[in-house]
């Protein structure tokens, strides 16, 4: 088993077959994922980019956080700028220990297409 740090990944290699990646890198975290804040004030989460300020609203009650719509600026999408405000978003609500509702339809597919975000569902 090898530790590939330019990937991210562990691998299991063989002679005779191909690699398998048993940790596979996730390109939808970037350094700008990690930038996400709350903006308890507005009542979302917010990712500051070039072209200007991406936001997940949301309504809080003591157990989970309800995400009702995100946003993205017209000259960064299908990006991933999207994605990359979800995993910050996401991330940000695990470490508060709370779960999630997405009312929000790209939320749930986000989720959807990506289970280790699945245990955060209410």
């Amino acid at each position: 088993m090898n530790f590939n740090r330019a990937a991210g990944a562990v691998t299991a290699s063989s002679r005779q077959g191909p690699t398998l990646a048993l940790n596979p890198p996730r390109p939808y975290l970037t350094p700008m994922s990690s930038a996400v804040h709350d903006n308890p004030d507005r009542n979302r989460f917010e990712l500051a980019t070039p072209a200007g300020t991406a936001f997940a609203s949301y309504r809080r009650d003591d157990f989970t956080v309800t995400i009702m719509h995100t946003e993205v600026p017209r000259a960064l999408e299908g990006r991933g700028v999207g994605s990359q405000l979800v995993a910050g978003t996401l991330d940000l609500i695990r470490g508060e220990g709370r779960k999630v509702v997405p009312l929000c339809s790209f939320v749930r597919h986000f989720i959807n297409t990506h289970p280790d975000y699945a245990d955060l569902v209410r």
